[in-house]
């Protein structure tokens, strides 16, 4: 039995791919799309939680704990102030 071009394409390295094949890779391709948006925007979310605490006098060691995350990163930008300062324990708002 052949094939019939409706369901088979031919690709430049002349192999052929049918198109379940072509299909799977399609939504693949989309999952990982979805996924990598999906992580972008928690990590925004992350961040914005980060500032907010910050922001609202939390300790750097207490944050940067519950974000699982180095201190060094909570203190680094944009987690700092207007003046272009870090923010520390010592400098943070409150």
């Amino acid at each position: 039995m052949t094939a019939s071009p409706d369901h088979v394409r031919h690709i430049k390295a002349g192999a052929v791919l049918n198109e379940k094949d072509i299909r799977q890779v399609h939504v693949a391709a989309a999952d990982l799309e979805s996924i990598e948006f999906e992580r972008d925007h928690a990590a925004m979310d992350l961040e914005e939680a980060v500032s907010t605490a910050v922001e609202h006098g939390e300790p750097v060691d207490d944050v940067a704990k519950a974000a699982n995350l180095p201190p060094e990163d909570v203190i680094q930008s944009p987690l700092a102030d207007d003046q272009g300062e870090e923010l520390t324990d010592d400098s943070r708002p409150g």
